[in-house]
């Protein structure tokens, strides 16, 4: 029987709750340094002991971090006939929905992509896309439990389900037309690679792009550039200075990078460059895609996430681009047939504050 085991990612996973669980750990250690300061010092007063309250609020945010991390991405193992997700086994034949693309809250508000699961009279499961292998497991659900189940007419809520079973009713083959041979390694796309594709130098483009020094984060940082640069120039005879501004610089600018993507469509691809990595350009199939999702993390640039249909996912932020651009875009992606979710444009993220469903508060019963 085929099996498959989802691997915890070391960036996503391991790199992730490393980052929180630091953040937590140097904040409690700073104002547990602050109140011993102020308890040995001859002006302590008793309003102070409201920093050991924050001292303890941190040690429980570092600890409920951690559980939500382990919580969202349980070990698991997938057969053709059950899920175990953490020491709980569910069976696919009780399976009533599944949706392979999607969020759930990580922790402080931060969504993740995910998997979400309903079967008949059990609570919803779910895991995060926080695995290493996350595009083979979602293709094993989608080709090997999702087009059996299609067979016994289960519902499904997944974007291209409408069209699967469409097909199934004109052609009994089509369907097993569209199943690829799953394996538990990472698939690689056929994006660009197919010997029928379109000329991509034929194509006529519209570009989505605004210039990134309208927009704060690259001003500023940029800006940090050139003041360290002006201060090394000022000591041109100390090498260290010369390093060290090399050193920022390169890391500024890639962190400019980060956010400062850009887009072109065409009637059959949809492309992403870069305003400093100029050099980085990606091209997409549309046929490729399976989905396009408009999001907005706390404190992050807008950013748009592009899910080929081989469930490969990657996000793009594109700090430059005003809303109407946004807009622009998200329109075109629609006329030319992509599915489009939408979850900053013109929709507020409703924030979820998970602990009370964790603590088994308010809870609605099934």
């Amino acid at each position: 029987m085929e099996t498959i085991t989802g691997q915890r990612s070391f960036v996503k996973f391991y790199l992730g709750l490393f980052g929180y669980c630091f953040f937590f750990f140097i904040m409690g250690l700073m104002i547990a340094g602050l109140f011993i300061s102020e308890y040995h010092s001859d002006h302590f007063m008793t309003k102070e002991y409201f920093l050991l309250v924050l001292v303890a609020a941190l040690i429980v945010g570092f600890f409920y971090t951690i559980y939500r991390f382990f919580k969202g991405t349980p070990s698991l193992e997938i057969d053709n006939e059950t899920i175990k997700l953490g020491t709980n086994i569910y069976y696919w034949k009780y399976l009533d929905s599944v949706e392979l693309t999607g969020k759930q809250p990580l922790v402080l508000g931060v969504m993740k992509e995910c998997v979400l699961l309903k079967f008949k009279e059990q609570d919803d499961v779910y895991f995060l896309d926080l695995y290493a292998n996350t595009p083979a497991i979602k293709q094993f659900i989608q080709y090997n439990i999702v087009e059996k189940n299609l067979s016994s007419n289960a519902v499904l809520n997944d974007g291209l389900s409408s069209s699967i079973i469409e097909a199934e009713a004109n052609d009994p083959h089509a369907v097993l037309s569209q199943i690829p041979i799953v394996q538990n390694e990472k698939q690689t796309s056929t994006m660009v690679n197919k010997s029928n594709a379109p000329d991509i130098e034929s194509e006529q483009f519209k570009i989505y792009r605004n210039n990134q020094f309208f927009n704060f984060r690259s001003l500023m940082i940029w800006f940090l550039i050139v003041m360290i640069f002006c201060t090394s120039i000022k000591n041109v005879d100390k090498l260290n200075g010369w390093l060290f501004s090399l050193v920022f610089a390169f890391i500024m600018f890639r962190l400019t990078a980060w956010f400062t993507y850009y887009f072109k469509t065409s009637d059959s691809f949809l492309v992403v460059r870069n305003h400093n990595a100029f050099w980085y350009k990606k091209i997409y199939l549309l046929s490729d895609i399976k989905e396009v999702v408009f999001e907005q993390e706390w404190r992050r640039p807008d950013g748009m996430r592009i899910i080929t249909k081989d469930f490969e996912s990657k996000l793009y932020y594109g700090s430059s681009l005003w809303k109407k651009q946004w807009r622009a875009l998200r329109d075109d992606l629609k006329e030319k047939g992509i599915s489009v979710k939408d979850d900053f444009i013109f929709n507020e993220v409703e924030v979820e504050f998970t602990v009370f469903d964790d603590l088994g508060w308010f809870k609605k019963k099934k």
